[in-house]
């Protein structure tokens, strides 16, 4: 999914794992989401777009200030006038102590987790140490607008926000080996820290009937650096052996742009739209551990595209958008063609009938990473058309709209075709079966190419009342990927599949009290579970089936209720919230650290131990939402 701030490329919009939104909310003026075709004016990517604008200075007459104060972050807004031409807006928000660890949170305030003892008698069983990271964020947003007249203007945007997350967790463990006690004691360390950088000048003049000339220059870099870490020691006849292991993975991504465009209207019924959009990319991807050879892949390259949308609107039942965009992409010399279509038909006042279909390229890939300890990350990387192929999805949905008074029910069908899909990941499927952290094979790191499928079903129900609304989200789908090097070329389930997604928000207005409930539920994604192989299996052999097991289901219930009051001038609301109302454990990622020997000295493998890295348990949360 393409996600623009300001037309700012976003490579990671989410604070610790998506629990806070990247964008700083008090900076947010509206949103637009496109579920399947793009905009003309956008491509190179085969999801989605969400396209967030702050709010717009140009109607500012005075300085206003805006914050929101509470027990997890802080966020504060300023916006205002220098002159007549002349605005301004500024945002910040920070985490001013660690996310998961607040006064009235469930979680402990232990500098590191520990697992207790553990004595086992049967050595197959997993065992998983549930840790709490430790977790801190910041973001800062900046426009500044000089308007000439009302029909020209130019915008400068600055964001940049930065995520540090640490895992530090012990798993003490004591078998029997040859009727002798033999005690292991593992301190994993997992590091993970992302950024966001981005840049945009933003030009627009207004023409006659509505039509108008937009010029943008953009700049945008995300980083990322994991680093998992582990020491092993193990006391045994008398006598101390000492493990060390760390996997260290750096990408980063650079996107420089300009984009030109003209929007024309011939009448009522007719628009006509059309540009051009330049762009440079770099990436680079380093993932480094002591047991195997670097995996390191850099890549630039430089795209040119060319564009036309023709809007057609015969009465007022009738729409139609259809579109090209050509890009040449200098990496493979060669030039990708994207055409789109979009119609919909008002069958009454309240029933709309809809449709699309299009093909879209992606030159910059989301990969995944699965590292030496079994966990997927998400990196980017720039298609070369060698290593890295150009992504190609062909998609189509059909649905219906019907809103009628304060109710809206939308229903999407969709089916997506994707060919060039990447997984880098070991063929090697195996820790070390005598106490030991997790080896590779000289094979190293792989990049399967393959393609995947995705069907689904997307349900919108919402009430909006004077007092009282409701929103009802669920999707429905299914997601399997395909690589000829495994399992014969079979289908499995996607490291992406969540077959069930539900959200459903509500708020009761009563006078100067607001109430709200929502409810989060999503089903478990899959990972490769080690506990399930023995040494000899390899990737490209089994059955995926048999090597995958999925995440426990995601749930979190959270309850709110605030106070509209008023100080002097000052408008403000006091609320109290509580976040998983339930104490649910939801899980993150799940990633082994070692394997247990097996106590009768056998070929096959004992239990694995790893770490279940958790989210925000029940916490607590007071904020003071001010405004003047």
């Amino acid at each position: 999914t393409l996600i623009l701030l300001d037309d700012i490329p976003i490579y990671n919009a989410s604070h610790y794992f998506g629990i806070f939104g990247a964008i700083n909310p008090l900076y947010v003026n509206d949103a637009e989401l496109y579920k399947n075709n793009l905009p003309i004016t956008y491509g190179e990517k085969n999801g989605g777009l969400l396209q967030i604008h702050s709010k717009s200075s140009v109607d500012i007459s005075k300085t206003s200030v805006a914050g929101n104060l509470n027990l997890l972050t802080s966020s504060l807004s300023v916006d205002g006038r220098i002159n007549k031409n002349w605005t301004y807006n500024l945002a910040g928000r920070s985490s001013y102590r660690n996310v998961s660890k607040t006064v009235f949170s469930s979680l402990a305030d232990d500098p590191i987790n520990m697992m207790p003892p553990q004595n086992f008698v049967d050595n197959q069983k997993p065992q998983f140490n549930n840790s709490i990271p430790n977790f801190r964020f910041y973001d800062i947003n900046a426009n500044l607008t000089y308007a000439s007249s009302a029909r020209s203007k130019v915008a400068v945007n600055l964001y940049t926000s930065r995520d540090d997350l640490s895992n530090e967790f012990v798993n003490n463990i004591e078998i029997q080996r040859q009727q002798r006690p033999v005690k292991l004691q593992g301190v994993s360390l997992q590091e993970e820290s992302w950024s966001n950088r981005g840049l945009s000048i933003i030009g627009e003049h207004k023409l006659k009937q509505g039509s108008r000339v937009n010029s943008e220059l953009y700049f945008s870099d995300y980083s990322l650096r994991d680093l998992n870490s582990i020491m092993l020691e193990r006391n045994r006849n008398n006598g101390k052996e000492l493990f060390n292991q760390k996997a260290e993975t750096l990408n980063s991504i650079r996107e420089m742009g300009l984009r030109s465009y003209f929007t024309y209207d011939f009448g009522k019924k007719v628009t006509l739209q059309g540009g051009m959009d330049l762009r440079n990319y770099k990436s680079v991807l380093k993932s480094d551990d002591i047991v195997t050879r670097r995996l390191n892949i850099t890549n630039t390259a430089n795209a040119l595209s060319l564009f036309s949308n023709e809007g057609y609107t015969p009465d007022s039942n009738w729409q139609l958008n259809a579109g090209i965009r050509g890009t040449y992409f200098e990496s493979t010399e060669k030039i990708y063609w994207s055409p789109r279509l979009d119609i919909s038909n008002n069958i009454n006042d309240d029933f709309l009938l809809k449709a699309s279909v299009g093909q879209q390229y992606q030159f910059s890939n989301l990969l995944s990473f699965e590292n030496l300890y079994s966990r997927n990350i998400e990196v980017w990387t720039i298609s070369n058309g060698k290593q890295i192929p150009v992504s190609d999805m062909k998609h189509v949905m059909v649905g219906g709209k019907w809103q009628k008074s304060r109710w809206l029910v939308d229903i999407e069908f969709y089916h997506r075709y994707t060919e060039g899909l990447i997984e880098v990941a070991s063929n090697n499927l195996q820790l070390s079966g005598d106490g030991g952290v997790p080896t590779l094979n000289q094979d190293a790191y792989t990049l399967y190419k393959g393609s995947g499928i995705t069907n689904g079903m997307d349900v919108l129900i919402s009430f909006s009342g004077s007092k009282w609304t409701s929103s009802l989200a669920y999707t429905l789908s299914k997601a399997t990927h395909q690589y000829p090097q495994i399992n014969q070329g079979k289908a499995f389930p996607s490291y992406l599949d969540s077959r069930h997604q539900l959200q459903w928000s509500n708020t009761r207005k009563m006078n100067k009290w607001s109430i709200g409930l929502n409810l989060i539920y999503a089903s478990g994604r899959t990972y490769t579970d080690l506990n399930k192989l023995s040494n000899e299996n390899t990737r490209e052999m089994i059955n995926p089936i048999n090597r995958l097991s999925r995440l426990p289901d995601y749930f979190r219930i959270d309850a709110g209720i605030g106070y509209d009051i008023k100080f002097g001038n000052i408008n403000s609301t006091l609320s109290a919230s509580l976040i998983n109302l339930t104490d649910r454990q939801n899980v993150s990622y799940i990633q082994y650290t070692f394997s247990l020997p097996n106590q009768n000295d056998g070929p096959q493998r004992g239990a694995v131990v790893g770490n279940a890295s958790n989210l925000l348990n029940r916490t607590l949360n007071l904020s003071w939402h001010f405004k003047f």
